[in-house]
């Protein structure tokens, strides 16, 4: 069983299985118009198994937050110290 690795510039890019093309691996990194100081670094990791964790999350905060009711509550200005 062989496996190849690529690289760009020192950095790996990629890792592929012939025998097992489902488990092939690419690495992205930010380039020069990259946020939050990603520029060089790894952004991005995909292979078979890797799980979008920012899509599953987004999905869940967005369930939370449509669980939430509004309710109004009586005020008269005077302190209701029970």
């Amino acid at each position: 069983m062989t496996i190849h690795y690529e690289y760009d510039y020192g950095r790996l890019v990629g890792i592929s299985y012939p025998d097992h093309p489902e488990n092939n691996v690419k690495h992205h990194y930010g380039g020069i118009n990259s946020s939050y100081n990603r520029i060089g670094r790894l952004m991005l990791r995909e292979d078979g198994i890797t799980i979008d964790y920012k899509a599953k999350y987004v999905k869940q905060q967005q369930s939370i937050k449509d669980s939430y009711k509004d309710f109004g509550v009586a005020y008269n200005g005077e302190d209701n110290d029970d």
